[in-house]
């Protein structure tokens, strides 16, 4: 008797012993054959393949296809002729027709999809195994700069305005602020934005931003669209210009962190650092040695991704950082239903849970959250 449905940790939800495990188990209990079915990949074929070797265990390869659209490569007469599966496509009628188009001129390719925090290890371990037979390649984008600013306008919804942007700037350089408006015409949001970005600090090094909203608001309420004051605080004898307070460097900081979504010269997080010194925040290179306990962390969101549980209940993964490192979190059902609609991305958290290890891997499966600047001691 044969299994013929086994799968290993890389079916997220369902496996959890790595292939090398099944084999020493399988042969264990006198197994002389053993198959390997995990769901929509073949990430462990080779491990298992070299574990049956070592076990004097026959392989059996295969694969749970869910989604035929992300799995196809897995039923091609390549990966069969290959010897990576041991299923006949032509036999069984699982043509993979991408290979065999007439108009396709390069060779077949497979790629081999890895989890981004896995990437260098990844890479290490083939360079190594493969030395002097292995070489990285890549494609490099270059941007012009009309265009290097057209794409970054478009992240943060300023396309119109960077076009009106680079056209003014055919003219020569801005000369003030006052020059920019009325050569790009930005409304008084993104006007606002680019205030708090830093975009007009070179213009006037010794004048405050606070100082250049004042006047943007002066403009504004008077509702002129006439040219603007060339020398930036003559606003006229009825709008006394007030005296400012020295800037705050930790606020001028955020604004900018707000406006940007980055900081040029340090990690986000230093931002609140005087929030978090008295509430035992554990850092992210520091989780290693915590591995048991309770603890809290502060960063920010990264990226994510929403799985189910054999239940159909949504449970999230997700990885925030910190100025140290990252750390990736598990929102199983429970806190999930209780704070995904607090989590936004880009934002900084508070998070306490209890610290796991599994095969190698430190996580922090997360029991509260809490936004910074609204916690719950």
């Amino acid at each position: 008797m044969v299994p013929l449905t086994v799968r290993s940790y890389y079916s997220l939800m369902w496996g959890t012993c790595s292939p090398q495990a099944l084999c020493t188990a399988a042969g264990q209990r006198g197994y002389n054959r053993l198959a390997l079915t995990d769901t929509d990949n073949l990430y462990g074929l080779w491990p298992f393949l070299k574990s049956c070797r070592r076990n004097g265990i026959t392989p059996i390869i295969g694969a749970e296809l869910t989604d035929p659209g992300q799995t196809h490569r897995a039923v091609s007469l390549v990966a069969y002729s290959l010897g990576i599966t041991n299923v006949c496509p032509v036999k069984h009628n699982l043509y993979f027709e991408r290979f065999l188009n007439p108009g396709r001129s390069d060779p077949p390719d497979i790629d081999i999809d890895f989890a981004w925090d896995e990437r260098d290890n990844v890479l290490h371990s083939v360079l190594a195994r493969y030395d002097g037979h292995a070489a990285l390649v890549c494609n490099h984008v270059a941007f012009q700069p009309r265009m290097a600013i057209r794409e970054a306008a478009k992240v943060y919804g300023l396309a119109d305005t960077a076009g009106r942007i680079v056209a003014g700037r055919k003219a020569g350089p801005y000369r003030s602020i006052a020059d920019f408006i009325e050569r790009v015409r930005p409304d008084e949001r993104e006007a606002r934005a680019l205030i708090f970005a830093g975009a007009f600090d070179g213009l006037y090094p010794q004048s405050s931003r606070a100082e250049l909203l004042w006047e943007l608001a002066c403009r504004h309420k008077s509702g002129s669209n006439g040219p603007m004051q060339e020398s930036l605080f003559s606003s006229g004898p009825d709008v006394p210009r007030p005296l400012f307070p020295p800037e705050n460097e930790l606020e001028r900081r955020r604004h900018e962190f707000a406006a940007l979504g980055f900081l040029c010269d340090r990690h986000p997080m230093e931002l609140f650092a005087d929030t978090l010194k008295n509430l035992q925040i554990v850092k992210a290179a520091d989780l290693p040695g915590f591995v048991g306990k309770h603890v809290r962390i502060a960063g920010l969101l990264i990226t994510g991704k929403v799985v189910h549980t054999k239940r159909g209940e949504p449970m999230e993964f997700l990885t925030f950082e910190d100025e140290t490192g990252l750390v990736e979190t598990t929102f199983f059902p429970q806190a999930y239903r209780r704070f995904c609609a607090l989590l936004d991305h880009g934002r900084p958290f508070i998070l306490y849970g209890r610290v796991q290890e599994e095969f190698g891997a430190v996580t922090l499966s997360v029991e509260r959250v809490d936004r910074i600047g609204k916690v719950n001691a």
